[in-house]
């Protein structure tokens, strides 16, 4: 599991129990920084998570104040 928090200033926050999967975050995050403006981004997204960890990937979104 990968958590992504994302800061109302913007400062994003990535944490893991493993190097590669923030690694593979990162680098999504920067695709969609630079792919922003293209439609079906979020499958497109989705597609490459799934292609980079060999797993389905399930999208959660946690309100802040939040957690599990």
């Amino acid at each position: 599991n990968t958590r992504i928090l994302v800061g109302q200033n913007g400062l994003i926050w990535i944490q893991s129990d493993d190097l590669k999967n923030e690694l593979i975050a990162v680098e999504a995050i920067k695709k969609i920084e630079k792919e922003s403006h293209i439609s079906g981004l979020t499958d497109k997204i989705k597609q490459f998570l799934e292609e980079k960890t060999g797993a389905k990937v399930e999208a959660a979104v946690q309100p802040v104040g939040e957690q599990k």
